[in-house]
């Protein structure tokens, strides 16, 4: 009776173990959707990223940590990458090549975090929906969204019935001018996408679309010909044959918001308050704004730049110099390292003598000053300024240490006097700086109008 249990005991724990090792198992398995993500990251971002950001924003930690983990142990080192929370985002640097690993109960939150000064608009998308929501409504309402940031290049991994599909938006295309309905450019069949060209190009070609300018007059790039009153005028200047020219290859038309009044372009402050066409750019009337607009580290927080296409060079005025002051006219003519070596040998000159010069009768006072010389301290003034010896010392070691020391003095005196001479003929004041770098690493004070400060705001002579 005794051995029928313990052997019923054993196999039910051998049993349990198994059971328990089959679970752990199965919630590690490779999911074709894993595959799937991994696979665009090799193929795309991998080869075109020095860097990989990966944002979590689901509620299912098991299930993103699964994901992440298969992710970062096939990719092997291969890129550089970080891994953030959306709601923890810091604010380092702008997010280029980005994967997005969410549920659709946090789609808007996502939404919300894409801020200008955190992501690059024109950067790289690529979204997976770790619930496997993704159904046509769901990316109708995110690609909504993603295109009033203007954010285009972006792709969702799809994982429903019709299979593991690649899907995205083309706002701009032969049925639509404004399209976000999700439309399928990829399937992973067979364990692999169909085609490598995982962000297809949307800007190409706008089929004949039309986008809306505002504008107004800033000669030379907008000047108005005709009558505005009879609307009976043309827009011409620079920056409008770059437009045309523009149209021209990406295909699309050209509505202009005209405002010829003074000022009508506007202005846009840090807290984004705008005004004029600006304020037409912030309420998206428009789609773009041309007239010499000045790219400021305020307005790119609000709106998005071209490319710069002119340059205006800053002109820095620099006073002249002040005038020496008459001790500095005194020292100017030797440079600091010389009054130094100058300081150091008359300072060991007058210690010599005052420590040699009381003991009168000494040994080392006849070697070095001569028993004649009663005040050697002043015959080394008089010396060093030129003046006559009436007493010299009888011994000989003594006369050679003095006619060193004259000779020293004579060339030293004529060296001051040649230099002070053509300092005097020369522009009395001190020198001016010659270069915006001088300017920076001296740290001087630059004075700018508060109207233009925002414009040099971003430049290193500022930044200090």
């Amino acid at each position: 009776m005794l051995g029928v249990p313990s052997k019923i005991l054993l196999i039910f724990y051998v049993v349990d173990i198994i059971s328990s090792f089959n679970i752990n198992f199965g919630t590690k398995r490779e999911l074709p959707s894993y595959v799937a993500v991994s696979e665009i990251i090799e193929e795309f971002y991998i080869r075109n990223a020095l860097d990989l950001d990966i944002i979590t924003c689901s509620n299912d930690v098991e299930g993103t940590n699964s994901i992440v983990e298969f992710i970062l142990r096939n990719i092997q080192e291969s890129i550089s990458y970080r891994i953030e929370d959306c709601k923890n985002l810091k604010d380092l640097t702008k997010r280029r090549f980005v994967l997005i690993i969410m549920d659709h109960l946090n789609t808007d939150l996502m939404i919300e975090e894409l801020t200008p000064d955190r992501f690059d608009y024109s950067g790289f998308y690529l979204i997976y929906y770790i619930d496997n929501q993704s159904d046509n409504d769901i990316l109708h309402y995110l690609f909504k969204k993603l295109s009033d940031l203007f954010i285009y290049n972006v792709n969702v991994i799809c994982n429903d019935s019709s299979g593991i599909q690649l899907r995205t938006f083309f706002f701009f295309n032969e049925r639509s001018c404004n399209s976000t309905y999700p439309l399928v450019i990829n399937k992973f069949e067979k364990n692999r996408w169909t085609s490598k060209d995982f962000f297809p190009r949307k800007m190409r070609n706008l089929f004949g679309c039309p986008l809306k300018v505002a504008t107004f007059i800033y000669e030379p790039a907008v000047i108005m010909q005709g009558s505005y009153d009879d609307s009976n005028y043309t827009l011409v200047g620079s920056e409008v044959e770059i437009l045309k020219e523009i149209a021209n290859v990406l295909n699309f038309s050209i509505q202009y918001s005209f405002d010829p009044s003074p000022g009508a372009w506007g202005s846009l402050k840090p807290n984004g308050t705008a005004a004029g066409a600006y304020l037409k750019i912030i309420n998206k009337e428009v789609d773009l704004m041309i007239g010499t607009l000045s790219k400021t580290e305020t307005k790119s927080y609000f709106i998005s730049f071209s490319s710069i296409i002119t340059f205006d060079s800053v002109l820095v005025v620099i006073p002249p110099g002040a005038p020496f002051s008459a001790f500095e006219k005194l020292i100017r003519p030797f440079d600091k390292s010389i009054w130094i070596c100058l300081m150091i040998i008359l300072s060991l000159g007058f210690f010599i003598v005052i420590a040699v010069a009381p003991k009168s009768r000494s040994l080392m006072r006849r070697i070095i000053i001569g028993k004649e010389m009663k005040m050697p301290t002043m015959n080394i003034i008089v010396a060093l300024v030129g003046g006559s010896q009436h007493i010299l010392p009888k011994r000989s070691t003594p006369r050679m240490l003095l006619m060193s020391f004259l000779l020293f003095c004579l060339v030293i005196r004529t060296l001051y006097t040649a230099s002070l001479f053509k300092f005097l003929q020369s522009d009395n004041n001190k020198p001016t700086l010659s270069s915006i770098k001088e300017v920076i690493d001296k740290e001087f004070v630059v004075y700018v109008y508060p109207t233009f400060y925002d414009h040099y705001k971003g430049m290193k002579i500022l930044k200090r």
